[in-house]
C-alpha cells in the first residue's frame, strides 16, 4: 500500500484481510502513535460482506490494544518505508496488490506517470491494484462553503502561482485523463466508481446523478476543462479496479 502516512491502520486493513500486516510505503508522513487505538477500534468494526475474516484475526488485534503504533504494526508483521513519492526498490513481480487512497491526487503528471509505470513493474502479472482519487479542492475540506470542485475555476499559471507549493497542489486531473494514465502503462480497468454527494456513496446507477451535488458551475471552469462530462462535475472521488497485464 503507497499511503500518505500518519496513521497504521492500513497495516490493520491488510491483516484483516490476508493475514499479513504488508508493506506500506509512506510519501510524506510518519507513523504517528496516537492513531494507534483507533486504527484498532475501527479495525474491529470492520465487517467484509460474504468475505469471511477468521476471528483468531480480530482477536489479534484486540491483543494488541494499547500498543503504540510501532508495537501495533510489527505485531501484525507489517512493514513500513518511507519512500517519497517513489515506490522503493520491490522485487519485480513481489507483488498481488497494492493499494491507494486520496494519495496520487497530489502527484503531478509526470510523477503519476512514473508512479503507475513502477507499480506495474512491481505486480505480478494478473496482479490487482486499487486506487482511490479525492477530486475535491483541498480546501473544500477546510471550508464546505466552497465548491467543492472550486480549484478547476483557475487556468494552470494562476493555480501554480497560488496552489502550486507542496501542501496546497492538486494535480486536477479528470476522471478519463487518470484513466488513460492507467492504461497508458499497461493497466486494464476493470472497474472505475464515482462517489456523489449529499449520498456520500458510490455511485450504482446513472440516474443516481441527477440528484447529486454539482461541484462547480460549468460556466465558471477554466478552459481546460470544459470538456469535462456532467458525471465529473458530480464527483467527488473516483475509485480505480485495475489488474495488471
Amino acid at each position: 500500500m503507497h499511503d500518505g502516512g500518519w496513521t497504521p491502520y492500513p497495516f490493520v486493513l491488510m491483516y484483516l484481510l490476508t493475514g499479513r500486516g504488508g508493506v506500506v510505503t509512506m510519501w510524506d508522513g510518519e507513523l504517528e502513535e496516537q492513531y494507534s487505538g483507533k486504527a484498532i477500534e475501527f479495525g474491529l468494526r470492520q465487517k467484509f460482506g460474504s468475505l469471511h475474516v477468521p476471528e483468531e484475526r480480530y482477536e489479534k488485534l484486540r491483543s494488541l490494544q494499547g500498543a503504540g503504533s510501532a508495537r501495533l504494526v510489527e505485531g501484525l508483521g507489517g512493514e513500513w518505508r518511507k519512500t517519497g513519492r517513489v515506490l522503493p526498490s520491490l522485487e519485480f513481480g513481489s507483488a498481488d496488490l497494492l493499494l491507494t487512497g486520496g494519495v496520487l491526487e497530489h502527484f503531478r503528471p509526470n510523477e503519476l506517470n512514473d508512479f503507475l509505470a513502477h507499480s506495474r513493474t512491481v505486480l505480478r502479472p494478473g496482479g490487482w491494484m486499487s486506487s482511490v482519487f479525492d477530486l475535491r479542492d483541498h480546501l473544500f475540506h477546510a471550508d464546505k462553503r466552497l465548491p467543492f470542485l472550486n480549484h478547476l475555476r483557475f487556468s494552470d499559471p494562476a493555480y501554480n502561482l497560488l496552489f502550486g507549493h507542496r501542501l496546497g497542489y492538486h494535480n486536477r486531473m479528470l476522471p478519463a485523463q487518470i484513466r488513460l494514465a492507467i492504461e497508458r502503462v499497461g493497466f486494464e480497468v476493470v472497474e472505475m466508481r464515482r462517489r456523489i454527494l449529499p449520498a456520500e456513496k458510490y455511485a450504482e446507477r446513472p440516474e443516481e446523478f441527477q440528484t447529486a451535488l454539482v461541484g462547480l458551475d460549468r460556466s465558471r471552469l477554466a478552459l481546460k476543462f470544459r470538456q469535462a462530462t456532467e458525471e465529473d462535475l458530480r464527483t467527488v472521488a473516483v475509485h480505480f479496479i485495475c489488474r495488471s497485464r
